[in-house]
């Protein structure tokens, strides 16, 4: 059984580049919290960064292949993140613009009773 916890990061993107999916999620484990750091002065919602790092998690899987450095894992990762980050608060800020205004429920008006 292979000793995830004592591999490099190298060794983990090397591996993870085999398909070796607990490899890719023991490096996710140890990167995720400094790519959250590197997101705060992108995304100021918590939600939002997770949400972030969840699509860019699924693009680096995806194309982990290309990576031709793998020291550079975690820049790689943290540039897709920030991407995806920007990507979706652009698309929202699009959606809040061009949605029609709620219309706030009145308290003091109720349904007529039915018969």
């Amino acid at each position: 059984m292979t000793d995830y916890a004592a591999m490099t990061v190298q060794e983990l993107v090397v591996a993870a580049k085999k398909n070796d999916a607990l490899a890719f999620t023991a490096l996710v484990k140890r990167v995720s919290p400094r790519v959250m750091k590197s997101l705060k002065r992108h995304a100021k919602s918590r939600d939002t960064r997770k949400d972030a790092l969840q699509e860019a998690l699924i693009v680096v899987w995806q194309k982990l292949a290309t990576l031709k450095d793998e020291s550079r894992f975690c820049s790689f990762l943290t540039m897709v993140a920030r991407t995806s980050s920007s990507t979706s608060s652009t698309t929202r800020s699009r959606a809040a613009r061009s949605a029609p205004p709620r219309t706030r429920a009145i308290p003091w008006i109720r349904s007529p009773p039915i018969a």
